[in-house]
């Protein structure tokens, strides 16, 4: 089934956006996490449980966010009943980012550059 755009395609406009894998740029696993960070299913949003949506291991999620909490685009949360269990939960930096993003994937312009009518 074809979703109608191509994954070099995305690539092609992330890069092109200055959004991906340069020098302070994300990664497509870091925005994954910050996708899934940024969902309404608090269950999905869990170290284990994005490794497991993402098809990839607990340890490369866990490098991903690292990266993103260092920048300031998302923050741990531990579960107060089982302390092994920890959230990701997208910052208001985050989220801009993540807009970002989904505008350079949908080949939309930034928000930023957006006006909005009066």
């Amino acid at each position: 089934m074809s979703t109608g755009v191509s994954e070099a395609l995305l690539v092609r406009r992330l890069r092109e956006a200055r959004l991906l894998c340069d020098a302070g740029h994300l990664t497509l696993r870091q925005i994954a996490v910050l996708a899934l960070s940024a969902g309404p299913d608090e269950k999905l949003r869990t170290v284990a449980a994005m490794a497991g949506h993402m098809e990839t291991h607990k340890p490369a999620v866990t490098r991903a966010a690292d990266a993103l909490e260092k920048r300031g685009f998302l923050r741990r949360r531990f579960n107060p009943k089982d302390l092994r269990v920890v959230f990701l939960d997208i910052s208001a930096d985050g989220r801009l980012r993540l807009a970002k993003v989904m505008a350079a994937m949908a080949g939309d312009p930034p928000p930023e550059t957006l006006q909005v009518a009066a």
